[in-house]
């Protein structure tokens, strides 16, 4: 007897699946005469197309089309969907999702893969422009590395804000103009400093570094203070992503400014010496031959 139930279990699901399988247990009901509706006809053309391979869905949601939330779930609807067809006669067709929520997420895709090259090629062009200028492998790469710095505690501090205290993730393209910029601009001032290093302190003496520092240091503070207020500027708006690039930028160019090269910088070339400057040799000093005097009358 328990054999026998087992067996009929067995055959009512086993038929209720090959039911199942068949396209016309899913959707729903719809009598022949709506189909001759006008209405329903123009509706129809819009959400299938004339040979019947193509259906559209519409999914509307309560966020921002712009921002990052609607992104992540304009992807999560596209892997509902793809999961939803497996095992099925649809388990083969072409998922694809459009919209401005899904253009970001596209991007977003793009610039995580694209980021790496940027930074390779900017950080290798910067690099090699020092070199050229400084003449010093040392010296190149310590300006290389505190550019980096900057960025890297802009970027942190924007996550810090944003992210953990506001609960707003940072947008896609931030991470990118915040390099571009505090890479250039970062680069720019240190150089200016370094190389006046070089002038007044080629044996790596701190008094010269001293008097580099202080001779570059009103000149390069204002513009770091001037161009920081113009991205801090963005912050008026009421883009998400203007706001984030500003306030990154800002702090970035105030943290170069004030931390990094006017403390740190001189700080490590005072501690380096004139070892900051290999592969390059100071230039001998002149020698002093003996010196005869004539006497006239």
């Amino acid at each position: 007897e328990l054999e026998g139930g087992l067996s009929e279990a067995a055959d009512y699901l086993t038929s209720t699946a090959e039911r199942a399988d068949t396209s016309a247990m899913g959707g729903f009901y719809l009598p022949p005469s709506a189909l001759a509706d006008d209405r329903f006809a123009a509706a129809s053309r819009l959400f299938i197309s004339p040979d019947g391979r193509t259906a559209r869905i519409a999914v509307l949601g309560t966020d921002d089309a712009f921002s990052s939330e609607a992104a992540e779930r304009s992807t999560e609807v596209r892997q509902v969907i793809e999961n939803s067809l497996r095992d099925s006669r649809l388990q083969d067709a072409d998922v694809v999702t459009t919209g401005m929520a899904s253009a970001n997420a596209d991007l977003a895709a793009i610039e995580a893969r694209d980021f790496r090259l940027i930074v390779a090629v900017a950080l290798v062009t910067v690099f090699l422009i020092l070199l050229a200028l400084l003449r010093s492998v040392v010296a190149a790469l310590f300006l290389l590395a505190t550019v980096v710095l900057s960025y890297a505690s802009a970027v942190g501090l924007g996550v810090l804000v944003f992210q953990m205290i506001l609960d707003e993730p940072l947008e896609w393209s931030v991470p990118s103009l915040a390099f571009i910029l505090l890479v250039a601009v970062g680069a720019d001032y240190n150089l200016l400093l370094t190389k006046r290093m070089q002038e007044e302190a080629p044996d790596g003496s701190r008094a010269g570094i001293a008097r580099a520092a202080a001779a570059t240091g009103g000149v390069i503070t204002a513009a770091g203070v001037i161009f920081a207020a113009s991205m801090f500027a963005l912050m008026a708006g009421s883009v998400d992503s203007l706001v984030q690039t500003g306030f990154v930028i800002g702090a970035g160019l105030l943290i170069d400014t004030f931390v990094v090269r006017t403390m740190l910088v001189p700080a490590i070339a005072a501690m380096l010496g004139p070892r900051l400057w290999w592969p390059r040799r100071r230039a001998p000093r002149p020698t002093v031959g003996p010196v005869t005097t004539v006497a006239t009358r």
